[in-house]
């Protein structure tokens, strides 16, 4: 399976409201629905920021999609050997691990 990486556009907003916005506080709300609009917007200079990384992890294929079996098994991996990452003041844990892979699994490509 595969992702095409210009559906992390779906992603990003769908994680960010169901998985960080329930727990965050008013102002991390205000500030989050602002970003995520304008990270959007620069998704593809943040792809090629990360793309040398993402080919070192062996996650991308030759056709720069997201081999979302090599990158669950990483996500998977990770919260194995972390728990939880801290990150701007959010725990992001296994179950957020779980929930990143059924969406990659739900936007796959066809």
């Amino acid at each position: 399976m595969f992702l095409s990486l210009n559906k992390l556009q779906n992603i990003i907003p769908e994680f960010v409201d169901q998985r960080l916005m329930p727990s965050a506080p008013p102002m991390i709300k205000f500030v989050l629905g602002g970003a995520v609009p304008i990270v959007l917007n620069k998704v593809d200079k943040l792809i090629d920021q990360y793309k040398p990384l993402l080919d070192t992890m062996g996650v991308l294929d030759d056709k720069n999609r997201i081999d979302i079996d090599k990158a669950s098994k990483f996500i998977r991996n990770g919260f194995d050997s972390s728990g939880t990452i801290p990150i701007y003041g959010f725990i992001i844990d296994k179950n957020d691990g779980e929930f990143l892979i059924n969406l990659m699994e739900k936007y796959k490509d066809d």
